[in-house]
């Protein structure tokens, strides 16, 4: 049937050529993006799902930031206990020299020249080396590093020193270094006898190695437990990635495939489109 009035043909070739670009647009934003989902009317359920496993990627990201910041916390109390180690070494060496019976007057008081300034050095350090601002040979540190959601997923960090005592009271029994135990053995400024370097010196320097040796085992072992929370919590990131990819990224092979056919369907609807208004001439020449 003929008519001018409503021409069905032109119609429909219209309807599909507006629904071809359409396809067109949604496949070229798809590929512009990367993303399969730009808007949540593209896929309702799926927007949400893909909302979730970001944040969830990103918490994730940050428990990992954590642990290696805890990491990097315990390296730097193991450095200063390794150093305040190194230091209680060179003071037996000394208290071993110190008694040797071969030693004069003179020769013990050089001896604890040098014993004095490392004692000093070692009550120095234990108020003085931090991270971040945080006390970490003071006996005073315990930080919980949240790998986690919830207190079920902290892993507390400590330095506790000796128990009972605090390694700066086996070190000095005043506030200043110049009222140093080890050195002013007898609180009246005289100089360690042999028989004192071979008892209560060598025992505190015993009690302090011990307590430097029980701390470094112990953020030892926390590291350790650290390093494989890391490892567990990148392998869930990494699921948690794949998964949020196939929820939402663009599959481009797919989507290249779509874009070609869309394109095509656009062309043959605008072809179609300009056949069809071409019938109303046919009228006009059956008029003639």
């Amino acid at each position: 049937m003929l008519s001018i009035t409503t021409n069905l043909n032109a119609n429909q070739a219209a309807t599909s050529l507006g629904r071809a670009n359409q396809a067109v647009q949604a496949s070229s934003e798809k590929l512009t993006t990367g993303l399969r989902i730009n808007k949540s009317a593209d896929d309702v359920s799926g927007a949400a799902l893909a909302n979730r496993l970001a944040n969830s990627s990103a918490k994730t990201a940050q428990f990992i930031k954590n642990a290696n910041d805890g990491i990097n916390m315990i390296q730097a109390a193991d450095n200063a206990i390794k150093q305040q180690q190194d230091l209680v070494s060179r003071l037996h060496e000394l208290a071993y020299k110190a008694e040797n019976g071969t030693n004069t007057g003179d020769d013990t008081a050089l001896i604890q020249k040098e014993f004095d300034q490392l004692a000093s050095e070692i009550l120095r350090n234990e108020t003085g080396a931090e991270f971040n601002g945080k006390a970490i040979l003071d006996g005073t540190l315990s930080a919980a590093i949240n790998v986690g959601t919830g207190t079920d997923n902290q892993i507390n960090v400590v330095v506790a020193g000796p128990q009972g005592t605090t390694r700066t009271d086996i070190i000095a029994d005043g506030a200043t270094a110049s009222a140093l135990n080890l050195s002013d053995i007898n609180g009246d400024g005289s100089v360690a006898t042999g028989d004192q370097w071979k008892t209560v010196v060598h025992d505190k320097l015993v009690a302090l190695a011990k307590s430097y040796s029980d701390d470094r085992a112990n953020i030892g072992a926390s590291q350790n437990r650290i390093e494989f929370s890391i490892k567990n919590l990148e392998g869930t990131k990494q699921n948690l990635d794949k998964t949020l990819s196939s929820a939402q990224d663009t599959d481009f092979a797919t989507e290249t495939a779509e874009l070609a056919k869309a394109k095509v369907l656009a062309k043959t609807s605008q072809t179609m489109l300009s056949q069809a208004n071409k019938s109303v001439e046919e009228v006009s020449q059956l008029l003639q």
